[in-house]
Parts: C-alpha cells; structure tokens; sequence
C-alpha cells in the first residue's frame, strides 16, 4: 500500500481462487507464496491464470532457484522471488507486470 497499491490479502488459496471467480475486475496482479495448505503456488497459479487470462503472477519460495523457467511460465508465473523479499526486486517486478 506504501507504494500506491490496493492490496487484498486472503491467507488461504482457495479463498483466493474464490475471490478471482467472483471478483472479476479488481486483479492486476498475483503475489503467491510457493508452500501453502490444500495447493502450492504453482497450482494456484495455474488455475488463477486460467480464470483470467493475462494475469500476471510472482511467485515467493525459499527455494526460489530451485524452478526451472518453463515450469513457472507453464503455470502462467512471470518471476520467482526467494525468501527473504528483497523490496527493491520486488518493486522492479511489479513496475515491470503492471506497465504490460
């Protein structure tokens, strides 16, 4: 939000993948961590950007390295972000998602 974002935070992914079905207009963007309950992010991914076309999608791990390229781009990610965050990546990537 401190950088002029509207975020909507759900803590789990199938609220998430709710949320896009019936939200339709208000996603610009997925920021999705890799471990979670019920799905991975890769899962998520996938079905978000099946949902919606287009919808550019980061993916956070800890072992973000450990992707290959084609995988993540299969399941609709943009980039892989290692844990920790680094803010200034961070913000390059959403500039570079948005402005497409």
């Amino acid at each position: 939000r401190e950088w002029g974002l509207t975020v909507t935070l759900h803590r789990d992914p199938l609220t998430a993948l709710d949320w896009l079905t019936r939200d339709t207009g208000s996603a610009d963007l997925l920021i999705t961590d890799h471990t979670m309950p019920q799905m991975t992010g890769l899962q998520l991914a996938r079905e978000a950007t099946r949902l919606r076309a287009g919808l550019p999608v980061l993916l956070v791990s800890g072992n973000a390295d450990g992707f290959d390229g084609a995988e993540l781009a299969a399941h609709g990610v943009r980039a892989a972000l290692p844990k920790p965050i680094d803010a200034s990546r961070l913000r390059a990537l959403l500039r570079e998602a948005l402005s497409r």
